[in-house]
């Protein structure tokens, strides 16, 4: 590359997508070691033209005796046009298939001094090699990033790891490596990230708690009785020494909800149960006052009364005797 397109970096690799009217193009902008590089594209027809700068057109605008820093400004001011989309394609009627004036693409169509670049169509054989050649450089582009077309935030987490990878790896060998190990003091990141794993394990042990089983109580038990103080100073140092109490974490509202249900259906069974005692109570008060009625037993019916009346005496019948035939 030139010394003079070495200043034109800002322009390499740029797209832009402009709309003029019903019309739809595609601007493409590159960089080489002679020439500075523009390709437009024509929606839904497959036109291309393109269009150059060499070092004698920038010779021309800038001047012979121009600084670097000037060239870089300048590549940057034509950057800047092309990503805020400040063009316009002149010479352009979508109603005329060819027209009989040159194309050209303006940059800063509204400024004082806008910047133009003449254009020329490609045939198709041209614009079909172009395409493909953008294709393939899109590909393989495509190639570090899993083979998808756009970087996605899972290349990029991917691709993150991989150097956290790299890097510890590279950390291990250094470590191997190295004849004499000295210890290093460490650095804010690492006292600030054992300060927070500090934290968090406090946090842990203030919010767990334990439910002592009789096993551990025997054993707590059986344990004191065996080691049994001999003085006040080793009292006091097994009170100092002893573990607090773990803090009883407080339920959760889930936990509560659940436990309003069971005092609930608790209420609830002690009602029904209230209720078939007091119905067996009644069924049997009812039964107690059928048994306490008082019942008349029969009398003896007397000797010689009467059966339909008993009060009466029952009548005699005497036996009727018949004659013979042969008297």
């Amino acid at each position: 590359m030139s010394l003079l397109f070495s200043h034109f970096t800002a322009l390499d690799e740029r797209i832009q997508l402009h709309y003029q009217g019903s019309s739809r193009f595609v601007i493409l902008s590159k960089v080489t070691d002679d020439a500075w590089i523009v390709h437009l594209g024509l929606a839904r027809e497959g036109r291309w033209w393109k269009g150059s700068w060499e070092e004698g057109d920038i010779l021309e605008i800038a001047g012979k005796r121009i600084l670097p820093k000037n060239l870089e400004a300048l590549a940057d001011n034509l950057a800047t046009k092309l990503i805020d989309d400040d063009l316009e394609v002149e010479n352009w009627d979508p109603l005329v298939a060819r027209g009989d004036k040159a194309m050209k693409l303006t940059l800063g169509p509204s400024g004082k001094k806008p910047l133009r670049i003449n254009l020329v169509e490609m045939s198709a054989n041209d614009a079909a090699i172009f395409a493909v050649g953008e294709f393939i450089s899109i590909a393989l582009q495509a190639q570090s990033r899993q083979c998808h077309i756009n970087p996605s935030n899972y290349d990029g987490a991917l691709s993150l790891s991989n150097k956290k990878h790299r890097r510890s790896q590279s950390i291990d060998q250094d470590r191997a490596t190295s004849p004499i190990e000295t210890p290093s003091s460490p650095g804010p990141s690492t006292q600030g990230t054992q300060e927070a794993s500090q934290r968090l394990d406090r946090k842990r042990s203030n919010a767990t708690f334990r439910i002592p089983t009789e096993r551990s109580t025997q054993t707590a038990g059986s344990s004191k009785s065996q080691d049994k103080p001999k003085g006040r100073g080793k009292a006091k140092e097994k009170e100092k020494s002893a573990p607090t109490p773990p803090l009883a974490v407080q339920p959760s509202a889930a936990e509560l909800a659940a436990l309003e249900e069971v005092r609930q259906l608790k209420e609830e069974l002690k009602r029904q149960k209230s209720l078939v005692a007091s119905a067996s109570l009644a069924r049997v008060g009812s039964n107690a006052g059928l048994m306490s009625r008082s019942v008349i037993p029969a009398q003896p019916r007397r000797k010689g009364a009467s059966l339909a009346n008993p009060n009466k005496k029952a009548r005699k019948l005497e036996e009727l005797e018949f004659a013979s035939d042969s008297d």
